[in-house]
């Protein structure tokens, strides 16, 4: 699961997994949050990063409880989470 914002900035890779798709052996699941890297903790992001993640997360434990964190990163004005859910 990535989350990023719809548009990159010009100088990173053209790539819209960020380079997450050669980090998972399973799909990269994309979601657009329109904000930077100081407000995508705050509201009203935070309201909609959580609901992804609780309806994500609820049926991931489920069916796979395995579900792992693989990492995160930040590169310029922009934050990405990875996690690996499948």
């Amino acid at each position: 699961m990535l989350f990023k914002r719809p548009k990159q900035l010009y100088f990173y890779i053209n790539d819209p997994l960020l380079g997450w798709g050669a980090r998972t052996e399973g799909s990269v699941e994309v979601h657009e949050v329109d904000t930077n890297h100081h407000e995508v903790l705050r509201e009203p992001h935070v309201q909609k990063i959580s609901k992804i993640l609780v309806t994500r997360l609820g049926r991931t434990l489920i069916t796979e409880p395995a579900a792992r964190y693989v990492g995160a990163s930040r590169f310029g004005c922009s934050c990405h989470l990875a996690l690996n859910l499948a």
